[in-house]
Formats: structure tokens, C-alpha cells, sequence
């Protein structure tokens, strides 16, 4: 299947917001739609695991359990600490027709007044008519 330019800038937008519904999912402890946008078999290197390949969301999941019980608190207050996630500079590669892709950007996260930077790459692969991200790669935390 090969995709017209305008096509393909299309399905370049969609794997952007659907990312960036990933990014979301994360910050917001919301594991039900990391489960959707991931795929059983993914991989990963992360500074999380140590820069050492993990296979299989269960790594994952630990810290939407961990996190999503008690929620990162402000010390004062029980409430959640506001948090923000944006790409910088997507950068979109079609692979094998229009099925699968790389999607490499930088992530910033924000709470209150320290924002994190980290360069990230995830593969995504559409299967059964739906995307799935298979693979990420996440470089530790930029020095400040």
C-alpha cells in the first residue's frame, strides 16, 4: 500500500496525536489507554531499566500501580502535582508502505516550575488495523 504525499502526511499527523495520546496516558497515570496504544510484545531501553532491553508492558505497569495508588503529591497537599508533556520537533519516517513507522521527537515535561527534557524515538506498527507502538528508546534526562 503506498500513500500519496498528502496521504501520507495525513497518517504522519495521525501517529503524531496518537503519540502524543501515549505521552498523555503516561503523565495522567491512565494505564487503560497505554494499554490500547501498546502492543503486548513491545521493547524497550530506557534510563527506567537502565539503559538494558525490557520486553512486555508488565516493567510498565509497575509504575502506573505504584504511581496511580498514590499519585505524585505536592508535599503540602494530597493533590497531584499538575503535569504537562509536549514533543518538540516530531519527525515522522513511513516504513513498509505506510504500516509501520519511527517516530522521534523531544519530550518535555513539565511540573510547576522544572521541565524535564529527554530524547525519545518509538516504533509503531499497524496490526489488525490498529497502531501499536512496539518499541521505544528513551535517552536519560538532559542536564539542565
Amino acid at each position: 500500500m503506498s500513500h500519496s504525499p498528502q496521504s501520507a502526511a495525513e497518517l504522519q499527523a495521525r501517529l503524531i496525536k496518537l503519540n502524543q495520546e501515549l505521552l498523555d496516558s503516561i503523565v495522567n497515570l491512565d494505564y487503560e489507554t497505554y494499554d490500547r496504544l501498546c502492543a503486548d510484545d513491545m521493547s524497550c531501553m530506557e534510563p527506567e531499566s537502565n539503559q538494558t532491553v525490557v520486553v512486555g508492558k508488565s516493567f510498565h505497569k509497575y509504575y502506573f500501580d505504584v504511581y496511580g495508588n498514590k499519585g505524585e503529591c505536592s508535599e503540602r497537599t494530597s493533590k497531584p502535582i499538575p503535569t504537562n508533556v509536549t514533543m518538540v520537533q516530531p519527525h515522522v519516517q513511513l516504513l513498509r508502505g505506510g504500516t509501520g513507522a519511527i517516530l522521534s521527537y523531544i519530550k518535555l515535561v513539565q511540573q510547576r516550575e522544572r521541565t524535564v527534557q529527554q530524547s525519545e524515538t518509538r516504533v509503531w506498527e499497524l496490526r489488525d488495523g490498529h497502531w501499536l507502538n512496539i518499541h521505544f528508546h528513551k535517552s536519560p534526562p538532559a542536564s539542565p
